[in-house]
């Protein structure tokens, strides 16, 4: 599955529960290192989710990885933490934050 697809499927089913998100009011940006044009954007705002192939709004948090990586953490089978401790994650942003993104994509897996 591709980065698109997988941020596609994520905003689906935000929209169709969007219980997580209803009081959120966030930014992600992901930096795929392996792609020429590999800015994504995650936006979340008051219960709507949408993604972006390219820089659309001001993020609050961006993370760089690789494709492989992005597929994994998305896909639960990367631990963020471990992820950044070890050099596969770069965050641009609070730490926590990239955190809590983790548990919100394990609430729509």
């Amino acid at each position: 599955m591709s980065i698109s697809e997988t941020l596609e499927k994520f905003t689906e089913r935000m929209e169709e529960n969007p219980e997580h998100i209803k009081d959120l009011t966030y930014t992600y940006e992901f930096h795929i290192t392996d792609e020429k044009e590999g800015i994504y954007q995650l936006h979340i705002q008051e219960g709507k989710a949408e993604y972006y192939t390219a820089k659309v709004k001001e993020p609050r948090l961006v993370l760089e990885m690789d494709s492989e990586h992005f597929l994994k953490l998305a896909d639960n089978n990367l631990n963020a933490a471990m992820a950044y401790m070890s050099g596969r994650l770069k965050i641009n942003g609070e730490v926590s934050h990239a955190l809590k993104f983790q548990s919100l994509l394990k609430k729509y897996q």
